[in-house]
């Protein structure tokens, strides 16, 4: 049988589509919620250019993995929320707390990048 896309899961994104567009209208009329959108926006190009900055020190490729993983954590929390997914939207939120305070503790103590780097499962 062919790969038939089932109508519910059309139906379903449909949904998805028409709660982020009431999403953003609600953003859009309330200024301290488009500034927090838009403060997130400033974040994630500061993580995208992190990710562009070359390097062959494996602490730095450590952080900028970590920045990685917070801007798509960022992006699918985003998609989440205006989805109408905001409990795993804010489970999403929870993981880019925990890479906060990870890269926190580096900034503080640098060997301890590579104590993690190096750490076992």
């Amino acid at each position: 049988m062919a790969g038939r896309i089932p109508e519910n899961i059309i139906s379903l994104h449909a949904g998805e589509e028409d709660l982020r567009a009431k999403a953003l209208t609600l953003i859009e009329a309330d200024a301290r919620l488009a500034l927090h959108l838009d403060i997130t926006e400033h974040v994630m190009d500061l993580f995208d250019t992190l990710r562009k900055f070359p390097t062959e020190d494996e602490d730095l490729k450590v952080i900028q993995v970590m920045g990685i993983r917070t801007f798509n954590a960022f992006a699918s929390g985003i998609k989440l929320m205006l989805s109408g997914y905001s409990q795993k939207s804010a489970l999403v939120m929870r993981d880019i707390l925990e890479c906060t305070f990870l890269v926190d503790l580096f900034r503080t103590d640098r060997s301890a990048i590579s104590r993690w780097r190096a750490a076992d499962k």
